[in-house]
This record gives C-alpha cells, structure tokens and sequence, in this order.
C-alpha cells in the first residue's frame, strides 16, 4: 500500500525541475520519439540547442509531424532533427539503425524510450510482443550503439549517455517466471501468459 501511495504521490504533487542544461554540438538520439514522453524529451533536447537530434520512429510520416511540432514550438531550424525508421519489433530494424548510426560523427545521449503496451498474446519473431519489443530488442540496441558512444568519449573527452526509460509500476509486476530455469521460454508461453500479472 505504501508504495501505491508513493506512486500517486509523485504522480501527484511531484513536479520535475525545467531542463537548462545546454547539449550544444551534442548528438541526441530518442526513441519513441512521435508521442508522449518521447517526444516531450525531444522538443526540450531541441530547445536545449543540441546540434542533432534523430528522432528513431516506427513510422517515417508520424516522426516528420512530431518533427515538425517541435520546430514549430523550439522556432529551431530544420536541418538539427532528422527522423530514422526504427521497428523494435524486429532485430533486423535495430540492427540497420546501429549500422546507420555508425557514421555518425558523435553520439552524446541515447534516450531508450521506445516501447510497447500489448492488449494480449502476440509472437514478434517468435518472441512474445512485450518481450520482444521492451527488452530483446531494447537492450540488443544498447549494446550495439555502445561502441558509438565510447567513440564520442574518447574522441570529444566528454561522459555520453545512454538512458532506457522505464516506470515505477514495473514493482507491481508478480514476476513469478524469474523461478524457472528458463525464463524466456515460461515468458514465451501462451499458456501461462498472463497481462494483468506483467
């Protein structure tokens, strides 16, 4: 019950402090970056003078309108957003925005806010959709943009980041599949698949 009660408590009466760092001649990176909290992240990295900001989206015509609210609201130019087609819900996807990103000239921060909410049972790649989607794929493409941002590191002297968004509410989940001797297969059972204990 506590915890509920701090929940609502910082959903409440919780309000963050105003970003004014300054990323400029920063390279940012944000998934999820058409909707919600990712693209409210966006438009503050936008506002807070990042050089480049990629917006790694699903769908291309969704990112160019989030692109577009967010100079419209920053009056930035266009040429500091670009959107890049990302699909969590497929390895091949991650893996071509790894490589694509590899030519970049430096990576600062990478906002993994990207995921999804499933209604009910779904394989991606033989993978559970949630599964899949918030943590094969979320954390394939960590590791694979980690050498980009050491590069920047070593390169510019500087500390990049790689955040991954998550929610307090992840504590109300049962988990009971951390017992088995193979998690993911217990996760990637139908039979026992159960949304409102995840």
């Amino acid at each position: 019950m506590a915890f509920i009660l701090q929940i609502l408590y910082s959903q409440l009466f919780v309000t963050p402090t105003y970003p004014t760092h300054d990323f400029s001649g920063q390279t940012v990176i944000v998934t999820g970056s058409n909707v919600g909290l990712g693209l409210e992240a966006a438009r503050h990295f936008a506002r807070l003078n990042c050089a480049k900001l990629i917006l790694a989206v699903r769908t291309i015509s969704k990112g160019e309108k989030a692109k577009e609210s967010i100079l419209s609201s920053t009056k930035r130019t266009s040429d500091c957003i670009e959107v890049w087609p990302l699909d969590l819900s497929s390895s091949a996807s991650v893996k071509a925005f790894a490589k694509r990103a590899e030519d970049l000239e430096r990576l600062d921060i990478m906002v993994e806010n990207a995921g999804l909410s499933a209604a009910g049972w779904e394989l991606m790649e033989g993978n559970e959709a949630t599964l899949q989607v918030n943590v094969i794929n979320t954390f394939l493409l960590a590791l694979l943009m980690l050498p980009m941002l050491r590069k920047t590191a070593e390169k510019f002297g500087t500390t990049p980041h790689l955040e991954v968004v998550t929610s307090e509410a992840h504590f109300l989940a049962a988990f009971k599949e951390r017992r088995e001797d193979d998690i993911y297969a217990k996760l990637n059972d139908e039979k026992t698949f159960n949304l409102r204990e995840r």
